[in-house]
């Protein structure tokens, strides 16, 4: 039995649907980057200003929030991605593109830094001579002080 809906009607559901899957994509990638907001279903409304079921109705809205989760939880951070989830730039994508890569940079320079502490610890391990070199100067100096008083 054909539908009772008008087509046009259909077709205007069907073009609302895809504009609102293109506004929640956004607002998922703003999350991703926005470290301040917590990556839940509120923070999607309240930043899509779209109903609660209508985002429930998305099943791959619960699998991206859970992976921006579980991406928070170890700390990654991630921003190869995001030029493209964006449909056109704005002054808020934008930012959010910069805050997560001033967020990348953070990371990378605390990891050169431990890096830098590592390399000048094996340094200092290779200046400091083994145990035997030292027992042996001890010797050395002992015998020394040995030979200075036996000469007096």
């Amino acid at each position: 039995m054909p539908s009772k809906i008008p087509s046009a009607l259909l077709e205007a559901q069907k073009a609302l649907s895809e504009s609102n899957d293109r506004v929640i994509a956004d607002a998922l990638a703003w999350l991703e980057l926005s470290l301040d907001k917590p990556p839940t279903l509120d923070s999607l409304v309240e930043h899509t200003r779209i109903s609660k079921g209508a985002i429930r109705s998305r099943p791959w809205v619960k699998e991206r929030l859970k992976r921006i989760k579980a991406d928070r939880k170890i700390g990654r951070v991630t921003i190869e991605h995001v030029p493209e989830l964006f449909s056109e730039p704005t002054v808020k994508s934008l930012q959010a593109f910069l805050d997560a890569a001033l967020i990348e940079k953070a990371v990378l320079f605390q990891e050169i830094i431990g890096l830098n502490d590592e390399i000048s610890n094996l340094n200092r391990r290779q200046l400091i001579p083994p145990d035997s070199v030292v027992i042996k100067k001890k010797e050395l100096e002992v015998l020394r002080k040995r030979q200075l008083i036996k000469s007096v």
